[in-house]
């Protein structure tokens, strides 16, 4: 294992230690996204670091240093979600910097989650909806609003996923899990219900993942772990259960990893990591 550090020295670290996304795209660069430093790209071929911060040179400045995710869209670019700066395109031949689509009439845009699907990306918002972007005619083809008849129950989208049938899943806060109807254009509610043992726990939906055997997990900030069974059967719970070793370690989950051996790896908020074979 390396271990690579702040250093104040571009070439040879990271701009700070506070990492918030990490993107290896098509030609194997590494892009860094961190908490308060920009993007930190790393050639792994020549060792080398660069960065990327709103202070660059213009034409090559991000709007925000404040990185929330980062993916590899359609038109071969790299696109950039932040929080305060809306959305940056960076053209990875010449490292150019746009902002195409503009989500708000201030520019001070929160942009939560991104997905690259097909010709379009996914843009969730903190409190204003869903956005699908088509990237080679740079326009918004639809905003998906809790208010509108898209049966989305929240604005605040925390995460989105593409699982392997193709089907989109949103997470939101307190408005739960949706899955997409695509040709209805419209959203398929699971939320937490009190008199139903079979309903997700959690309505705040940090994360979703996809297992090596099609198992789609769902990480909830205020219930825990759930495994989506079937429409009929619903899910299957898990959560932190005190004096328990076996169970959960922390009800707040943020993420879910698979390693070689097929163990999940679950990331809690005040409880470490889980490994659990499922």
């Amino acid at each position: 294992m390396t271990h690579i550090e702040q250093s104040d020295q571009r070439q040879f670290g990271l701009s700070n230690d506070r990492i918030r996304e990490i993107l290896i795209d098509r030609t194997g660069l590494i892009w860094i996204g961190m908490r308060d430093g920009g993007i930190n790209l790393f050639n792994p071929l020549s060792l080398a670091f660069s960065r990327i911060t709103k202070n660059s040179t213009e034409g090559f400045a991000l709007s925000s240093d404040q990185i929330k995710e980062i993916t590899e869209a359609g038109d071969r670019a790299i696109w950039v979600a932040t929080d305060g700066g809306g959305l940056n395109r960076i053209d990875p031949l010449t490292m150019e910097i746009t902002r195409p689509v503009s989500l708000s009439d201030t520019g001070e845009e929160e942009t939560f989650s991104l997905l690259a699907d097909g010709d379009y990306l996914w843009i969730g918002t903190d409190g204003d909806g869903l956005y699908r972007y088509d990237v080679m005619r740079q326009k918004v083809v639809r905003h998906y609003l809790a208010q509108d008849d898209s049966k989305l129950s929240s604005n605040v989208i925390w995460d989105l996923f593409k699982d392997s049938h193709g089907t989109l899943w949103v997470g939101t806060e307190n408005g739960g899990l949706h899955a997409f109807d695509r040709q209805r254009e419209q959203f398929v509610s699971y939320r937490f219900d009190t008199d139903d043992p079979s309903s997700m726990l959690g309505n705040s939906v940090r994360e979703i993942f996809e297992d090596r055997e099609g198992n789609l997990w769902i990480g909830t900030w205020d219930g825990g772990l759930n495994r989506f069974i079937s429409e009929e059967l619903g899910f299957e719970r898990f959560s932190l259960i005190p004096g328990d070793t076996t169970s959960l370690s922390d009800s707040s989950v943020n993420t879910i990893f698979e390693d070689a051996a097929g163990t999940l790896w679950i990331g809690t908020t005040g409880g470490g990591s889980t490994g659990s074979t499922p």
